[in-house]
Order: C-alpha cells, then sequence, then structure tokens
C-alpha cells in the first residue's frame, strides 16, 4: 500500500506548475508606444495583469514565453502621471492552481500624439475666411505636419506645411486656400493622412459616456447606453458638415 502512494505522488509532481517558473518582464513605459509585455510561463492558463487602478487584461496564453503590446496609456485612454506603478499577474493554471507575481516599473514621459483634429467645416470659399481646423497634441513642443491631395489623386501630393505650437497643446491651423502661394484650383481636396498602422480602435469605458455635439452645442451624458441627460454648451462656431475632405469654391 505504501509503494502504491509514492508511485501516485510521483506521477502527481510533474502536473504541478512551478511559481519560480512564472515571470512577467516590463520596461519603462511610455504613453503612445509600444511596450511590451513579456510573460514566460510554464503552463497555459488566464493570465489577469492588473496596474494598480490603471489598466487590467484577461487573456489565454500559451506554455512558454509570449508577449502582450501596452500603448502606456490608460483605461480610458488618458495619459499617466510620470512616476513608479505596480504591475500584478495571477496565472490560473487550472486543478485548482494559480500562480502569481508583481513587480514595479516607471511611467515616463510620453511620446508626443495628435490627440484630435476637427475640422469647423467641409467647404472653404475662395472669396471667404479661411478654413480651419482645431488640434491638440499630447505634449508640448510639437511641430505638425499637414499634407495636401486632391480626393480622385490620393497619391499626388499637392504641397505640404508646417507648423510649429509655440507654447502649450491646442492649435488651430487655417488654410487660405493656396497652395506654393497660389489658389489651389476649385474641387474636393483632403488634408493630410494617417497610416494603417498608426492607427487604432479606441473603445470608451462601458459605464459612461459624454457625447459633445459641436453642430448642435449641447453634451449628452449617457450611462450603460441610456441618455441621462443633456445640456447646451458653447464650442465656437461650426457648420453642420464636418468630414476630413474639403471642396473649395470659386467665387460666383
Amino acid at each position: 500500500m505504501r509503494r502504491f502512494a509514492i508511485l501516485l505522488l510521483f506521477c502527481l509532481a510533474p502536473f504541478l506548475a512551478s511559481a519560480e517558473d512564472f515571470s512577467v518582464q516590463i520596461g519603462s513605459v511610455r504613453g503612445f508606444d509600444r511596450n511590451p509585455i513579456t510573460i514566460h510561463s510554464p503552463v497555459s492558463g488566464t493570465l489577469i495583469l492588473s496596474v494598480e487602478d490603471v489598466r487590467s487584461w484577461t487573456v489565454e496564453i500559451p506554455e512558454g514565453k509570449s508577449m502582450i503590446e501596452w500603448d502606456g496609456l490608460g483605461l480610458n485612454e488618458e495619459i499617466l502621471p510620470e512616476g513608479s506603478y505596480c504591475m500584478r499577474a495571477f496565472l490560473d493554471c487550472g486543478n485548482e492552481q494559480t500562480l502569481s507575481t508583481e513587480l514595479s516599473f516607471r511611467v515616463g514621459k510620453c511620446r508626443n500624439a495628435l490627440l484630435f483634429a476637427l475640422p469647423k467645416s467641409d467647404t472653404l470659399y475662395a472669396a471667404g475666411d479661411p478654413w480651419a481646423c482645431e488640434m491638440r497634441t499630447a505634449r508640448r513642443g510639437s511641430t505638425i505636419v499637414t499634407e495636401f491631395y486632391r480626393c480622385d489623386q490620393p497619391d499626388q501630393l499637392l504641397a505640404a506645411k508646417r507648423n510649429k505650437i509655440e507654447s502649450g497643446t491646442f492649435i488651430t491651423y487655417t488654410w487660405d486656400g493656396r497652395l506654393d502661394g497660389r489658389m489651389a484650383e476649385s474641387g474636393d481636396y483632403t488634408e493630410g493622412w494617417v497610416p494603417l498602422t498608426k492607427l487604432k480602435v479606441v473603445y470608451p469605458h462601458p459605464t459612461y459616456a459624454l457625447v459633445i455635439d459641436k453642430a448642435e452645442q449641447t453634451m449628452t451624458v449617457w450611462q450603460q447606453g441610456e441618455v441621462l441627460g443633456s445640456m447646451p454648451i458653447s464650442t465656437g462656431l461650426m457648420a453642420r458638415a464636418n468630414s476630413s475632405a474639403k471642396r473649395l469654391l470659386a467665387p460666383s
């Protein structure tokens, strides 16, 4: 009977994962950057990663080495304050076994990025006021490069302009309809473009949301997909149309 118990113990031992073989590594983190989180796991399982009250992930990982990419931003894609943070990792291995580890890391100054670009109109009149676009960047000292294309010739660059933000992170960019000193021909134009590799889908917080309608000048608060209330606001003048493409109209 004793021989049977000892044999059973030796048979079960290989199925128990060792906590010493479970580790998580991350370097210095920067917002709007590709920050790899490297995991070494002795078995496959469900991994739960959490950074204090900032961000969390629940993913299935295989045995061995795996990697998760983090943009260095918070739950709602906000920029994190610089400083030290703690990351905790829990691995559900099955068979009622859980491995855990934690580590400290530092969040540094975020990389610069264009947070938004909101055009005030989709039409520029040759004899009217300049076309304007509100832009905001993540950090100060930014230079925004603007490129112009005709919509029917997206591969042919017409002109490029550089606009340095001298102070702050907000700029209202204006265009008078001129390209290299000459008035552009009437037609549809596209100002700038973003490579697909730089685009990402951002999902808002599932509980609450603020929707600002610049055309109607209202702000609406939503909770779990239902409207809690709406109120009038003032964001400045804006035409109802809003598009990345604009039409240049010659004076009649």
